[in-house]
């Protein structure tokens, strides 16, 4: 599979380097959503990573979505992600 648009729930340190490694990789578009920390986003829109509003945009916008959320919280989103989730579309904890 060739994604071309790669979304990560979380945008801490391994959200922020991933995206942006995937983005110099070649990766047409990488986007966002992170509902606590606002440490990453400056440079992460500096990276060309963007920013979705919701969860439910992040998985509409995205073929492979990556969960970059610490352990406590990993059930949890993927359940919520697994509302909005399509055939074809790929979910990677």
């Amino acid at each position: 599979m060739n994604a071309s648009k790669v979304g990560f729930v979380g945008l801490g340190e391994v959200g922020y380097y991933m995206g942006r490694g995937l983005l110099e990789a070649g990766v047409q578009e990488v986007c966002a959503y992170n509902r606590r920390s606002q440490l990453y986003w400056a440079k992460a829109i500096d990276a060309g990573i963007s920013r979705a509003s919701s969860l439910e945009e992040l998985v509409h916008r995205s073929e492979i979505l990556i969960s970059a959320v610490p352990g406590s919280q990993a059930s949890l989103v993927s359940q919520q992600a697994a509302l909005y989730i399509q055939p074809g579309q790929l979910y990677v904890d």
